[in-house]
């Protein structure tokens, strides 16, 4: 990861299975980021409530920041992803082949195969990428395969350090 800045706020979001959390963990393990998965903790409705609180509380004296939220969309979610825009954090967006990331879900097993199903077009229908103006990155390989953490950290790299991500 790119040393030269000052501070990375960074929100990974994205279909189920795209390695979100496990991309969280390393930026937190190799890069000293804090990771907050938003899924592990459960306080969505809080956040909601009240987000400058959360912000404050959580990420006001971390430099490096990761948070990932694998979420079904409604408009009080997205808004609550927009204002972390509004606070600095870089919006990236994992998505691929479906099939791929559809068999990593359910190998979990804390998915039920229909609730998945109606996740992804719920995720569709919203086109929540663009909503929340998200970098996509595409995290499979032409052949299905998971692309690596090593790769993909260096696509998020290499995006933030774009000068046009920060327009």
């Amino acid at each position: 990861m790119n040393t030269k800045m000052k501070r990375r706020l960074i929100l990974i979001a994205g279909i189920p299975g795209v390695g979100k959390t496990t991309i969280g963990n390393f930026l937190e393990s190799k890069y000293k980021y804090k990771h907050f998965d938003m899924e592990k903790y459960h306080r969505t409705s809080r956040i909601i409530k009240n987000v400058d609180k959360f912000i404050v509380k959580y990420f006001e004296k971390n430099k490096d920041i990761v948070i990932t939220w694998g979420f079904s969309p409604d408009q009080k979610t997205i808004d609550v992803v927009n204002l972390l825009h509004k606070y600095g954090f870089k919006i990236f967006w994992f998505d691929g082949n479906r099939n791929s990331a559809g068999r990593a879900t359910m190998q979990r097993k804390t998915f039920d195969e229909i609730v998945l199903k109606k996740q992804m077009q719920a995720l569709d229908k919203w086109n929540v990428p663009k909503k929340i103006n998200a970098k996509i990155i595409n995290v499979f390989d032409k052949k299905g395969n998971f692309r690596g953490i090593t790769k993909i950290t260096k696509d998020i790299d290499a995006i933030l350090i774009r000068k046009s991500f920060y327009n």
